[in-house]
């Protein structure tokens, strides 16, 4: 069982996201959360199909379902026991240094003002935001926490990542670093940590909520 808070009276910090919604194929109005909660906590849902959002509180472990008031939509998740959810963390916090974070691979020319860039969204709709040698914030659009590299998202924290020029003995090389994160991140497909960080290298990809970015380099 679980139940249900008004978002407009829970606690002022920021309520992290009950997972990323994905479609069950062939069924209308049915989504499934891979990724598992924690029983006690307080989650907000987002309807992937109207948009409704509304917080709730896990309150038993197992299988659950939550049916969107105002759409009927139903999301399927998985709760467990907080001592499940440490022991996961602490399993991956135990794995070697190098297969958290990769090593520099790829430096850069610091001779343009224009060293990469991100880019994302559709094929007709494709934003870039070029890389110099300011560090560069990427987070959900807000106005009291705005981002360089805004993203319409709900399912992406406010200032979630970001990534800094260092500048290196053969050129900059681009540090990439989760400060905060609702959803997991990844990078080129593996997750990381809240506090991990990973050198870039062009044709990498960042995935933040539903939203993929890729770090390019400009063309001339």
């Amino acid at each position: 069982m679980e139940k249900n808070i008004n978002i407009s009276n829970s606690p002022k910090k920021e309520i992290p996201q009950l997972g990323i919604p994905q479609k069950v194929e062939g069924k209308e109005k049915l989504y499934i959360i891979k990724e598992k909660v924690c029983v006690g906590n307080i989650y907000k849902v987002h309807c992937p199909d109207c948009g409704f959002e509304m917080a709730k509180k896990i309150q038993n472990t197992g299988i659950h379902k939550h049916i969107c008031p105002k759409c009927k939509t139903i999301i399927g998740f998985n709760a467990v026991e907080k001592t499940a959810m440490v022991k996961s963390e602490t399993k991956k916090e135990e794995q070697p240094q190098q297969e958290q974070e990769r090593k520099v691979t790829q430096s850069f020319k610091t001779d343009t003002t224009s060293l990469g860039e991100i880019v994302w969204g559709g094929m007709f709709s494709q934003k870039h935001h070029r890389i110099g040698k300011e560090t560069v914030t990427i987070g959900r659009k807000d106005i009291d926490e705005p981002s360089t590299i805004s993203l319409d998202d709900d399912f992406v924290s406010r200032r979630s990542a970001i990534i800094e020029p260092i500048l290196a003995d053969k050129g900059t090389i681009f540090k990439f670093t989760v400060l905060k994160a609702s959803n997991p991140v990844f990078v080129n497909g593996h997750e990381m940590m809240i506090g991990n960080s990973i050198y870039l290298n062009y044709g990498d990809t960042i995935k933040l909520g539903k939203t993929t970015l890729t770090f390019k380099k400009v063309k001339k």
